[in-house]
């Protein structure tokens, strides 16, 4: 087990599905219609984390380690290894 999980749909859903998973350890592939709109959201997730840092409810190193762990794809053929695929789109 390489602990991955993989989402289907990177909008709000998905992006909060992404954050959560990642924020628990685990490695996420996130893909949408296209590379540049999943690497949007997870643009969307860093400022997500910005604020959460900027009000004090987590460490910086805690939200650099969560969206470190969330890697944006253009395709399905990385989510082949994941244990589990969710499906938010």
């Amino acid at each position: 087990m390489n602990n991955t999980v993989a989402i289907i749909g990177a909008g709000q859903m998905g992006s909060g599905i992404a954050q959560t998973v990642a924020a628990n350890g685990i490695d996420v592939l996130l893909a949408d219609v296209s590379l540049e709109v999943a690497e949007q959201a997870r643009a969307g997730i860093d400022k997500a984390l910005g604020k959460l840092v900027g009000k004090g409810k987590i460490e910086i190193a805690d939200a650099e380690a969560t969206l470190k762990r969330i890697k944006p794809v253009g395709d399905y053929g990385p989510m082949s290894d994941a244990d589990i695929i969710i499906e938010a789109a």
